[in-house]
């Protein structure tokens, strides 16, 4: 079996977001879309499974409405020095100490998921995304939305 990957990196993921790590830099896609905040996000792609893919900016509510707000991670850094367990306890491969060279938020294992409460429809769900309405389907899909 094959090992497959893809050199994708849109510009627009870059304007403020930290960068860690620039391997993708080669493969520059400038000009994808200009960040509007004023605008709900266009629509950039789509994933592999076929949900689409927006920018950071979408509607508060669910249906709709609440004007356009940033959407906002459900993963928040943890107050971790070593990576040994994620943040359920469960165990893992320990990973290097936090450092300069690794800082917090350099792996999976620096996060941890904190579940909005109810009424707090603009934090994205486990996987970065919730169903709503967007332009392009006011009936409500489940899409991917970008949060840097």
């Amino acid at each position: 079996m094959g090992n497959y990957h893809h050199h994708q990196n849109p510009s627009a993921f870059k304007l403020d977001s930290k960068v860690i790590y620039d391997v993708c830099n080669l493969y520059d896609a400038d000009g994808l879309y200009i960040i509007d905040a004023t605008k709900h996000s266009p629509l950039i792609g789509f994933a592999y499974d076929g949900f689409p893919i927006y920018g950071a900016f979408g509607y508060k509510n669910l249906d709709g409405t609440g004007g356009i707000v940033r959407m906002k991670s459900s993963f928040k850094l943890r107050n971790i020095t070593t990576r040994t367990v994620y943040a359920d306890g469960t165990d893992v491969t320990d990973g290097p100490a936090v450092s300069t060279t690794y800082p917090l938020g350099y792996f999976r294992e620096d996060y941890e998921f904190i579940a909005p409460s109810s009424g707090q429809t603009d934090y994205l769900d486990a996987h970065n995304g919730r169903f709503c309405e967007t332009p392009e389907y006011p009936n409500g899909i489940y899409p991917i939305l970008y949060c840097g």
